[in-house]
């Protein structure tokens, strides 16, 4: 996986002279874990166009046209600081389904009862049938379980495995036993910290959203999403 974060350099210049080429300043490097591999590039954006003189905006988009990085895709995520997403007038993509396996095996996430909350970005038939030859559960949290129908036909008729669909994550059958994760985007149908259980994993496939705060405020739970892979790997 390639992950390309863009900082601010607060106190960099795009250019030392005023009709000079342009700076850029790129690291690149690759970090190897137990079976896997990221390719971290960082991109230091600088502050000022010359000396201290702020950005016209003429002079922001040529220098942007310039920074050379793998283009964003389903195995490159882009990471921004606050400077950096108005600068590029950016925010980040949701977490694609093979960086959310990347991170899922790089995190070495075990479990026994899986639930996603359906989330427009989310490929949700694909997570299913990635994880039902090794999964006790799986529930699906979504706003129109009728669309899942087709799945739960498909599921069971395959693997005789019955799938449960609830529109609220408390009307779930969660078993009391066992490691749970919950796979989740920017929508979290109100769910609360008391109805996770003790000891869940939540992964989340966006940065900016409340599951954050949600697994702060629940018992025992654990967070993670694409910035806790960075900090990992730059520790």
């Amino acid at each position: 996986m390639t992950v390309v974060r863009f900082i601010t350099d607060k106190d960099g210049c795009g250019r030392r002279k005023r009709r000079g080429s342009w700076q850029y300043r790129i690291e690149n490097r690759k970090i190897s874990g137990r079976d896997d591999a990221v390719c971290l590039f960082t991109v230091y954006l600088p502050a000022y166009s010359y000396k201290k003189k702020p950005w016209k905006e003429k002079d922001k988009i040529a220098y942007i046209q310039g920074i050379e990085v793998p283009p964003e895709g389903r195995n490159v995520c882009y990471l921004y600081d606050e400077e950096a997403r108005a600068f590029l007038g950016r925010r980040e993509e949701p977490l694609s389904l093979e960086g959310l396996l990347f991170l899922m095996r790089w995190q070495q996430i075990t479990f026994d009862a899986l639930i996603v909350l359906q989330d427009r970005e989310l490929e949700t038939e694909a997570i299913l049938a990635e994880y039902v030859r090794d999964t006790r559960y799986i529930g699906v949290v979504s706003a129109g379980e009728e669309a899942f129908f087709e799945t739960k036909e498909v599921l069971l008729e395959e693997y005789g495995f019955l799938l449960d669909v609830a529109a609220e994550f408390a009307k779930l059958h969660v078993p009391a036993k066992g490691k749970t994760l919950v796979i989740a985007g920017a929508e979290l149908y109100g769910t609360t910290p008391l109805q996770l259980p003790s000891g869940t994993t939540l992964v989340s496939t966006v940065v900016s959203g409340e599951a954050k705060r949600l697994c702060a405020r629940a018992k025992e739970v654990r967070y993670f999403d694409v910035k806790s892979l960075l900090r990992d790997i730059t520790a």
